[in-house]
């Protein structure tokens, strides 16, 4: 199926400045490959693709009644659509020919169905040889220094660069075989910008319907993807006279660009919906996030009497939010003066990246004290735990679903919870 040649290097460099082992200057460049083994032979498995062939059918045909189009799509066993009754309860069509045909509305996306035969291959340029396997390459600098016993300060910048994209290009059709239409995202203060505005849309025209003929090959040949993350690192580390304290503060953004992959292919666009996934509008091919940060601080204390206290405290962002708005068919049929190919069809109408959910905060604590008993080492030890201080009740899972719900909380932040252990050691 495939056989990837690659190599791997991990390099890195260190440079002691003033010869004491105080202040050091450390780089590195390493390169990873992506593990995808299993998923390639998932992939060409034909067993496991051929077992359904989901259709839409509409009694009758023509469900929304555009103008000028027949009672029900004209096929060669019945030209005129005279076949079509609405409200028999009979599906007039050939399930078998991949285009919408009779009072079938959509098309095939299943050509081997009840068969052994492979519908998807690999580019023999892409899956054998060198340099061809997915993976990126990451870069780092930093300076760490010691300002006295036990005290110390890292500062690092980090690079991540992605390479060798892979695309399942359907050599069946081309890019003139796509029609693209707008709609209108209705205005909701919930939204950036409180929405109103246009996003642009995909259909494959059905004149252009083929049976499928996928083939997985690389990016670059297609205008190439980009993608690219960078950020900063800031850490600290205390340990003297029974105190313990460590910590860090990160930033990073991210960039992606797939405009010349999606003009190229369109069909890349539309992919997953017929899966139930989302489809991201064509404005948002381009998009970086604002600059992402996190941090967190643990510590711990010996108190007089063996007294222990600790503990851990950290933020970080909240999930990235969308907002899924279901594309009615009658809508999308006005807009491009036929019936959809794509007769459902989910778009998330927020540019990924540009809006996030609640910051998660949280301190944990712990305080603790061990008495020895008996002889040998043996002692016990009591712990009162509280986890969550503040009671912080951050929003983790939201509905994105564009409507009165959207934004409906389903999953909080843990509350506050005490928690008193005793632990025997002997």
């Amino acid at each position: 199926m495939a056989n990837w040649k690659d190599l791997q290097p991990r390099l890195g460099v260190v440079y002691d400045v003033r010869g004491d082992g105080r202040t050091a200057l450390k780089a590195s460049a390493s390169r990873y490959g992506e593990h995808r083994d299993l998923a390639l032979v998932n992939q060409l498995n034909p067993t496991g693709q051929n077992t359904t062939m989901p259709r839409s059918w509409f009694d009758g045909g023509n469900p929304f009644r555009i103008p000028g189009l027949p009672s029900c799509i004209p096929s060669a066993a019945d030209p005129t659509g005279s076949a079509c009754i609405a409200g028999d309860g009979l599906v007039q069509g050939d399930p078998l020919n991949p285009r919408p045909n009779g009072e079938i509305i959509s098309p095939n996306t299943t050509p081997g169905f009840a068969s052994t035969a492979p519908t998807v291959f690999l580019d023999p340029d892409w899956a054998f040889g060198w340099g061809k396997k997915s993976g990126n390459w990451e870069y780092s600098g930093s300076i760490q220094h010691e300002l006295t016993d036990g005290v110390s300060i890292d500062v690092g910048y980090f690079r991540r660069h992605y390479f060798n994209f892979d695309v399942v290009d359907n050599r069946a059709i081309g890019p003139e075989a796509w029609d693209s239409y707008t709609i209108s995202v209705p205005q909701d203060e919930r939204l950036p910008g409180g929405g109103g505005y246009e996003v642009t849309l995909l259909d494959l025209n059905p004149a252009y319907i083929a049976v499928p003929d996928d083939i997985t090959t690389h990016a670059n040949s297609f205008g190439g993807q980009l993608r690219r993350w960078h950020g900063l690192d800031f850490n600290f580390a205390a340990n003297f006279e029974g105190v313990l304290l460590q910590g860090g503060y990160a930033v990073g953004k991210e960039t992606n660009d797939t405009c010349a992959l999606q003009t190229a292919l369109p069909e890349i666009v539309n992919a997953g919906a017929g899966s139930g996934q989302s489809v991201v509008a064509l404005e948002f091919c381009d998009n970086s996030t604002p600059w992402i940060s996190q941090g967190s601080v643990f510590g711990s204390y010996i108190f007089p009497y063996d007294i222990q206290v600790s503990g851990t405290f950290f933020t970080r962002q909240g999930s990235p939010r969308l907002a899924v708005m279901a594309v009615p068919t009658p809508v999308a049929a006005a807009a491009l003066g036929r019936t959809p190919t794509e007769t459902s069809i989910n778009v998330n109408v927020i540019e990924p990246g540009q809006a996030y959910g609640d910051r998660h905060t949280q301190l944990d604590m712990r305080i603790g004290k061990i008495v020895n008993v008996g002889g040998a080492g043996a002692n016990i030890g009591s712990f009162l735990e509280i986890y969550n201080v503040f009671n912080g009740n951050a929003v983790g899972r939201e509905r994105y679903g564009l409507g009165a719900g959207y934004l409906r909380p389903v999953g909080l932040q843990a509350g506050r919870l005490f928690k008193v252990a005793f632990q025997l050691n002997f």
